[in-house]
């Protein structure tokens, strides 16, 4: 019988996309690199909503000339790229689950500032119910999922109900 040294791991690292994150990843912006070189160190998760908003805030870049035409359709391309092809998977929770929808208004509600706004929206609050309460919950130490974000106060509430985050701002 041969003796071989046979390294395993039981770790698989998880990361949920923002739609902030999203758009960094496929328009040439600060902190696009970072969140581009992550892509190669795990696996890419998000919400269906999140890639809807994705999408509304590239065009939104375009109109008001924030990008110009070629960068609009690049981008645009990039992103139903990397979702084709599996690079980004889409974790279905549904839209019409009345308890995703109830759960995910009390962390709105549970989270204002100080004039009574919400600090996040209701993109934020389901992907967060999906993360609390869908297959990726089972996941704990090392395979914890990731949410990564560009929002301060997503990423507050997030720390707040116990996920691990990484923000991306600033430039470079």
């Amino acid at each position: 019988m041969m003796d071989m040294d046979i390294e395993y791991t039981n770790t698989i690292k998880f990361f949920f996309l923002d739609a902030s994150v999203l758009v960094k990843l496929v328009l040439d912006e600060p902190q696009g690199g970072d969140i581009r070189k992550i892509a190669g160190t795990g696996t890419l998760y998000t919400t269906q909503m999140c890639v809807y908003e994705a999408y509304g805030v590239i065009k939104r870049k375009w109109k008001k000339k924030g990008i110009d035409d070629e960068q609009y359709i690049k981008a645009n391309y990039s992103l139903s790229g990397h979702i084709r092809n599996g690079l980004i998977n889409i974790v279905e929770s549904s839209l019409e689950n009345i308890d995703d929808f109830r759960r995910a208004k009390d962390i709105i509600e549970q989270y204002t500032k100080s004039n009574g706004e919400y600090l996040i929206d209701l993109s934020d609050a389901l992907q967060l119910v999906t993360l609390k309460h869908g297959f990726f919950s089972l996941f704990g130490g090392e395979s914890k999922p990731i949410l990564l974000t560009t929002d301060t106060d997503l990423k507050n509430v997030a720390e707040k109900e116990g996920f691990t985050v990484r923000l991306y701002q600033g430039s470079g």
